[in-house]
Order: C-alpha cells, then structure tokens, then sequence
C-alpha cells in the first residue's frame, strides 16, 4: 500500500493493465530468453557481472594487514559504514557535515577520497611510491595497487592502503 501510495507513475501503470475474463492460464514472460521461461542460468546470467575480478576478500584478509583495518575497509566495500550519506538512507534526520574539512556533505566517497585533509594522505602515498594511484573510488584504488607490482609490493600498497583508509 504504501508503493501505491507513494508513486504517482507506477500508480498510473497498474490502472492501464486490462486483464482477461477468460479461462487462459497466466504465464510468466521473462524478456531475456526467447521463449519466455525463466531458468536459473538466464537468472544468473542477468544479474552476474562480467568484468575484471579483484578478490577483495584475499586482498583484505590476510596476515599482514589487522584485523580492525581489514573491518573497516569491508564495511566501506559494503556501504555499511556509519557515514551521514548512510545514516540518511536508514531514516535518520541529520545535517551532514564533512568531520575533517567542515566545508562538504559526509559522504563515503568524500569523506575517504574527495576530502581535501584525505587527499593529503593519498599524496603522500603517492609520492612515496613515485607513482599515481587511481583514487576516484575503492574498487580504482585497490586495482591500483594490484597492478605491475610484485607480490610483496602489492601487500605493502594494499596494507598502506588500508591503514590510511
């Protein structure tokens, strides 16, 4: 009810459908296959996403980064971090305010990778590794790291990485 109620245009397409008076039997019509049916390899196919694979999971768990740095950054990865942008969307009426500029709305990305104070901190990084680091996001920055590096290297990047996140 509250859908309905909240949604003028979906409202306006219920109203339109004309159903049978009929005996015919309702049939499912899935427009990814062509004779309609839905089975779970067109279901799976759909919603998988192709693309480069970064396995977040041995990148952040492992034994030279903490605990506590691997905890946040998954809650980060999984937008479950307690930001105001978060605590808006769960029905908490806040003013946000970036905590470190004071100038900006607390955002995730803001807040770990647009915050001029941040920024500060992926700088240095990338002075101290000579090289730039894609930083517009968290999936950018961790493909950054796994790039042309050796192993060793790689888990230096993704620990500091980590930490200054």
């Amino acid at each position: 009810m509250y859908l309905i109620q909240n949604s003028e245009e979906l409202t306006k397409q219920i109203l339109t459908v004309t159903l049978s008076i009929d005996d015919s039997r309702d049939r499912l019509n899935w427009r990814a296959s062509g004779d309609g049916e839905l089975t779970s390899k067109i279901a799976y196919n759909t919603l998988h996403i192709s693309g480069p694979k970064v396995r977040l999971c041995k990148l952040v768990w492992n034994n030279f980064v903490p605990p506590s740095r691997s905890f946040v950054f998954w809650r980060l990865a999984h937008d479950k971090l307690s930001t105001d942008e978060n605590l808006r969307k769960r029905g908490c009426k806040i003013v946000s305010i970036c905590c470190l500029c004071h100038q900006h709305e607390e955002t995730s990305t803001h807040l770990f990778f647009r915050c001029p104070e941040t920024q500060k901190f992926w700088q240095r990084l990338c002075t101290g590794i000579d090289q730039g680091l894609d930083c517009p996001g968290l999936l950018n920055v961790i493909d950054s790291c796994v790039g042309n590096w050796s192993k060793q290297v790689q888990q230096v990047l993704i620990a500091a990485v980590l930490h200054i996140i």
